[in-house]
């Protein structure tokens, strides 16, 4: 685990590179398996999503690295405590005001919470893909995984496979905000009108009102407008240019996407640096709008 400061100095929170396992420690004496996400709580707690374990870690402001819930290379779906609680590639967090874990469980298909160290499936079915919309159990997701949580309490989804965009309500309500199931493609729009093409993460932006989607397969980055459902590519420049950086309603296709050819497989070419470097910000961003 990495921690990069403001001024760019880059350091060694936790874990050792290139080496792999489970174990709780503390700083470069803990043990991680491709972590992918992070998140952060008011007190400035770490939460990780430890996915080749199947666990999810905590990491204090002193290093101190614990297992939160599930069991290290124990695969699984159980509900209930953290202790006996199993997850299956949990691949993202999100932390809301409550303290409340949000994790898409990858592996799992499905959405589950962590609070007052219980663990308990909130949306999805295990083992089962598709795209329904429905309340809890009922709704269907492909491969779940970057996470956002507005002021209001609800779950904003990048279900990856299905290739759209989906929200979860406090109550369990599961709709899908945009894109087109099944159809991944580089077409904007509004709700179903616009394509995405195997996304992975999102961020909520500090009004709650704009999601910034990675859309991993276009390497590009899409703008969500909540307020009416608008799906707009952002136009990346290099600070050298005269240009600046700009939401555009263009179709037009970037590195690696599609225009308006819709395909039911991924495609895509590797992300661009810039690609990568407004991803990060656009994620930062989001989590702090969460502390707040």
């Amino acid at each position: 685990m990495r921690e990069i400061t403001p001024g760019g100095v880059v350091t060694t929170l936790a874990g050792l590179a290139t080496t792999n396992g489970s174990v709780d420690a503390t700083g470069t004496n803990a043990r991680f398996a491709n972590p992918e996400d992070v998140c952060i709580n008011s007190t400035g707690t770490i939460f990780v999503a430890d996915t080749g374990n199947h666990t999810i870690r905590q990491i204090t402001s002193t290093g101190v690295v614990t297992t939160v819930a599930g069991l290290a290379s124990a695969q699984g779906t159980t509900d209930g405590s953290s202790a006996i609680a199993r997850f299956n590639s949990p691949s993202s967090l999100a932390v809301a005001s409550s303290g409340l874990i949000a994790i898409a469980d990858t592996g799992n298909n499905t959405l589950r919470t962590l609070f007052n160290s219980t663990v308990t499936t909130f949306a999805g079915t295990y083992g089962v893909t598709g795209s329904n919309n429905g309340i809890g159990s009922d709704a269907l997701f492909n491969s779940p995984a970057g996470l956002a949580i507005d002021p209001a309490g609800s779950i904003y989804l990048v279900d990856t496979q299905n290739s759209i965009i989906r929200k979860i309500t406090p109550d369990g309500v599961v709709t899908t905000v945009a894109g087109l199931n099944g159809i991944a493609g580089l077409k904007d729009g509004t709700g179903t009108e616009a394509w995405f093409n195997k996304p992975r993460d999102l961020a909520l932006d500090s009004t709650g009102m704009n999601i910034y989607v990675a859309d991993t397969g276009n390497a590009a980055i899409r703008k969500i407008d909540l307020s009416t459902g608008a799906v707009t590519t952002l136009t990346i420049t290099t600070s050298s240019s005269s240009s600046s950086s700009s939401s555009s309603s263009s179709s037009s296709s970037s590195s690696g996407g599609s225009s308006n050819s819709p395909s039911s497989a991924g495609g895509g070419g590797a992300p661009s640096t810039w690609f990568v470097a407004v991803t990060v910000m656009m994620m930062a961003f989001g989590r702090k709008r969460l502390l707040r």
